[in-house]
C-alpha cells in the first residue's frame, strides 16, 4: 500500500483517504516528472537520507483551495530567495484525488490548511504528476 522504507507508522494512523480536490505548487506547466526539480515529489525523494526518517517528509504538501497555495508561495518567498521560489513554485495545479491515491492529514504551519499527501506505493512521480492538472501562475 505504501512504500517500506518509510518510517514505522507512516502515514500516521490519523491520516484519511484523499478525497476532493487539492492544490499543489509547481514549477512547470504541465507538471514535470523528470529532473532536479521535478514536481509531485516529497522532501524524501528530492533529498533522501535524514529526510526519509521524518514521516512528514515523506508526504507532499497540497493545500484545500489555491488561496492557501498561494499563501505558502508567498511564505516560501519570503523563506528561501525568490529567484528559487520563482523557479521551483510558479504554478499552482489542482488534482481531484480519491482514496486510490493515498491519505492526506492536515499539518498545518504558516498557512493552516497545509496538508500532507502520502500517495499509494504504486503512484510514481510521472503518474502522480498526470493527476495534476488547470494550472495557473503562482501569482497573479
Amino acid at each position: 500500500m505504501f512504500p517500506e522504507d518509510w518510517p514505522v507508522g507512516c502515514p500516521p494512523e490519523e491520516a484519511t483517504d484523499a478525497n476532493g480536490t487539492y492544490f499543489l505548487l509547481i514549477g512547470s506547466d504541465p507538471p514535470n516528472p523528470d529532473g532536479k526539480d521535478a514536481d509531485a515529489r516529497s522532501k524524501c525523494e528530492k533529498k533522501g537520507g535524514d529526510f526519509c526518517n521524518d514521516c512528514d517528509c515523506c508526504g507532499i504538501s497540497v493545500f484545500p483551495n489555491i488561496h492557501d497555495a498561494r499563501a505558502q508561495y508567498h511564505f516560501n518567498r519570503r523563506w528561501c530567495s525568490e529567484k528559487l521560489a520563482k523557479r521551483i513554485w510558479c504554478f499552482v495545479a489542482s488534482a481531484s484525488l480519491q482514496p486510490a491515491h493515498g491519505v492526506v492529514r492536515v499539518i498545518g504551519g504558516e498557512v493552516e490548511t497545509h496538508t500532507n499527501w502520502w500517495p499509494q506505493k504504486d503512484l510514481d512521480v510521472k503518474a502522480r504528476c498526470g493527476l495534476f492538472r488547470g494550472c495557473e501562475p503562482t501569482v497573479m
